[in-house]
């Protein structure tokens, strides 16, 4: 975001690659934060991970703490799909 802030960047999305599914909501207080609730979240959603894994400890507590329209990757796109969609506008 700070990259984006001083024009060095165009953030066109930003994907989470870890299971837990509250990760996405972390991802969506950033943006949030940084005024960025249009740049689309995307999540891994194939085979591989490990889903019975705990999030890190203050991943549930940011996601209750703080506003953000997501709160867990069930509400955002598959990261694949995603990448897929915005590497040739890049």
């Amino acid at each position: 975001h700070a990259l984006a802030d001083r024009g060095e960047v165009e953030l066109l999305a930003v994907v989470q690659d870890t299971a837990p599914p509250p990760c996405a909501g972390v991802i969506s207080v950033i943006n949030h934060y940084y005024g960025r609730d249009h740049v689309p979240i995307g999540a891994y959603k194939g085979q591989g991970l490990h889903h019975s894994y705990p999030p890190l400890s203050y991943v549930n507590d940011v996601v209750r703490a703080f506003p953000s329209p997501i709160r867990n990757n069930s509400q955002v796109r598959d990261a694949v799909k995603l990448y897929r969609r915005g590497l040739p506008a890049a």
